[in-house]
């Protein structure tokens, strides 16, 4: 129909009700694989993108919505919380990676039918409240 499906994702920061969060507070863990200081709480707690579990289980949601309800790309929530800079490991790590498997998709000539509706490069993916928007375009 030429309509885009954008999902609105929060990633940086979660409630007490982020299954992650509430079990591991329920147990009396004090050690949580996903939760922890990242970036600035804004709201909430904050998860932890220094840990490679926190990253891959965001990278693995994002697969997800691609590869199952066929979204066409994501509005990413209130980005300062996991904004460590243009080539770092938060937010411009999964933005990255995310364009990476599409891209490896879109390339499969056993995917690519499924995946034609980013054909041309056609994945979205935008922030808010980006801190240094125009670093991220030039880097010194």
């Amino acid at each position: 129909m030429g309509l885009a499906a954008v999902v609105d994702v929060v990633y940086g920061h979660t409630s007490e009700h982020f299954p992650y969060q509430y079990l591991y507070n329920r147990l009396g863990y004090a050690k949580n694989s996903v939760m922890g200081q990242f970036g600035g709480d804004y709201f909430g707690s904050g998860t932890d993108f220094h840990r490679q579990f926190t990253r891959d289980f965001f990278d693995t949601v994002n697969r997800h919505w691609l590869s199952v309800y066929h979204a066409d790309g994501f509005r990413y929530d209130c980005v300062p919380d996991y904004w460590d800079g243009a080539t770092g490991i938060g937010y411009a790590r999964l933005v990255y990676d995310t364009h990476q498997f599409v891209a490896g998709q879109v390339a499969d000539p056993a995917a690519a039918a499924t995946w034609q509706r980013f054909a041309g490069d056609r994945l979205i993916q935008c922030a808010e409240q980006l801190e240094d928007p125009v670093g991220v375009l030039y880097q010194a």
